[in-house]
């Protein structure tokens, strides 16, 4: 008489059975289920629980081939959800999988069929081998079973694998091969799931600048009108000043106009920072003279450069054309005499170059100011950096800009700068067809 036929009569095994296996079956007896007579069940919302374990059915499917392959015939391997319902099954021939009930929708949980691969699996969380008399129901005592439970991403059962074969061909090694088979099926759920992680990261992201976007829109929307009032009667106010104002009426007024003018400056570097992340810089390129944009550029900037008495000095070939997107191009060079203006001392000269180099232009920009540190000099044109020197103003969006509306179009920015010698920002653009 065995262990398992002791057992059914009430006597102590202890010692004859492993530990896991006489769990399951004390288990096994408390929930009722039928040692001679097992009671097959077939659940009645299969499509919901092929629907909601679609991706581990899919992951595992190629997983389940590869086995059937592997033991040829006389194995069945199947895949249970988390519940113990059979998902998909595998194996030859057909008929095993049949007359043992390996089909999809068919309850192989513990409480349903007692000591079984996958039912004890899921039961113990751990892999398991059952193998001959070891099954509580005695139709399964002429096979061997291996079970592995598949954990998801976050640690949880999802499901678990069964292998299934008669009992003289089943071998405890078999288990080795589920074990391999389930790891390989949470490697790839677990880059699934990172995929996911990183698409919802994604939506987050460009909601949140899209969001961003709304909101600089508004604010610009909301602000131009007040700082263009403002910047007005400033001008206004210096125009009608009297000498008899006193110079500290005069300082005061060039303060505002100093502040309101760099509250537009940022402003417009927010909003062209927006368009850049969302990809609607579109450059429109065509023949532009290089004389024109620089002049242009030095004139809107002069009475910004007087506040400090600076003087801006142009040295431009007038004869060189360019192929740039006009707007684009002014507010890189806007951007760069700016960031010269902000960081030259007062009273000093900006100097604007442009002369030809082989089949492009260069137009420089040259201060005076304290120089860059050479451990700054690789990221200055970063997004949001801002080197150590003596002005703080802005939000370190300029130069980004800069050079990010300067490779829209085909061209470049550099700069060569050093402590205490200045710097020299230079765009290089395409020469337009004569």
């Amino acid at each position: 008489m065995n262990a398992w036929q002791r057992f059914q009569r009430g006597e102590a095994v202890d010692g004859d059975v492993a530990p896991a296996i006489l769990a399951s079956w004390h288990r096994s007896r408390d929930a009722g289920v039928d040692p001679h007579a097992p009671r097959f069940v077939r659940v009645d919302d299969l499509d919901l629980r092929l629907a909601h374990n679609r991706q581990l059915i899919a992951v595992a499917q190629p997983h389940l081939a590869w086995a059937t392959r592997r033991f040829a015939t006389g194995h069945v391997i199947y895949l249970v959800d988390r519940d113990g319902v059979v998902l998909e099954a595998m194996g030859e021939p057909a008929e095993l999988r049949e007359r043992a009930q390996r089909i999809p929708g068919v309850d192989w949980s513990e409480p349903a069929m007692g000591t079984s691969g996958a039912g004890t699996a899921l039961a113990t969380r751990e892999p398991v081998v059952v193998h001959g008399s070891e099954h509580w129901c005695r139709a399964w005592h002429d096979t061997s079973c291996c079970g592995c439970p598949v954990r998801g991403s976050d640690g949880q059962i999802v499901g678990a694998i069964d292998l299934t074969a008669s009992a003289d061909d089943g071998h405890r090694e078999h288990l080795m091969a589920v074990r391999h088979i389930v790891y390989a099926i949470e490697q790839e759920l677990a880059l699934l799931h990172a995929g996911t992680i990183e698409r919802e990261l994604r939506r987050r992201a460009e909601d949140a600048t899209r969001t961003r976007d709304e909101l600089l829109a508004i604010v610009s929307h909301h602000l131009r009108t007040p700082l263009a009032l403002v910047a007005t009667s400033a001008a206004l106010l210096e125009q009608l000043l009297s000498p008899a104002a006193g110079s500290e009426v005069e300082l005061q007024l060039g303060q505002i106009m100093a502040a309101t003018d760099r509250m537009r400056s940022q402003l417009k570097n927010l909003l062209d920072a927006g368009r850049l992340e969302a990809g609607r810089v579109k450059p429109r390129l065509d023949s532009h003279s290089l004389l024109e944009l620089v002049t242009e550029t030095a004139t809107d900037l002069t009475p910004l450069a007087r506040r400090r008495g600076q003087h801006i000095t142009l040295d431009v070939d007038a004869t060189l054309h360019v192929r740039c997107d006009r707007e684009l191009t002014l507010q890189v060079l806007w951007n760069l005499v700016e960031n010269a203006v902000k960081f030259a001392p007062d009273a000093s000269a900006i100097e604007l170059r442009g002369q030809r180099e082989g089949n492009r232009a260069h137009v420089c920009v040259v201060d005076r100011g304290p120089g860059i540190e050479p451990e700054s000099l690789s990221r200055i044109f970063d997004r949001y950096f801002q080197a150590r020197r003596r002005s703080r103003d802005g939000v370190g969006l300029g130069l980004y800009i800069a050079r990010s509306f300067a490779e829209a179009q085909g061209a470049a920015v550099s700069v060569v700068s050093a402590p205490g010698h200045g710097s020299e920002f230079c765009i290089e653009l395409p020469l337009a067809d004569p």
